[in-house]
């Protein structure tokens, strides 16, 4: 049994999803790290980290963190975006 699907199937990819982030800001306070992603057209999408001690707080890995968190959270609309084309089109 194949589990992979024909590489021309639709798909959204994390090059996909890339290529829609047009602008990524942080903002820092106290522990807390949040990431904002704009997409091109304007979309919104925020993630998050937070550790539980101001010593174990570490910039770089809490804006990876919450990137990382936000990005996940575009799979959803992205793939409904997707799946929306592919019923008007018919497939």
């Amino acid at each position: 049994m194949n589990i992979h699907p024909p590489v021309d199937t639709p798909r959204v990819t994390v090059t996909d999803i890339q290529a829609k982030i047009a602008d990524t800001k942080y903002v820092h306070d106290g522990v807390l790290t949040i990431c904002i992603l704009t997409l091109k057209n304007g979309f919104k999408e925020v993630g998050t980290s937070a550790c539980a001690h101001p010593d174990l707080y570490n910039q770089a890995l809490g804006e990876q963190i919450a990137y990382e968190d936000a990005f996940k959270k575009l799979w959803k609309p992205l793939g409904y975006e997707l799946k929306e084309r592919l019923y008007r089109d018919g497939e």
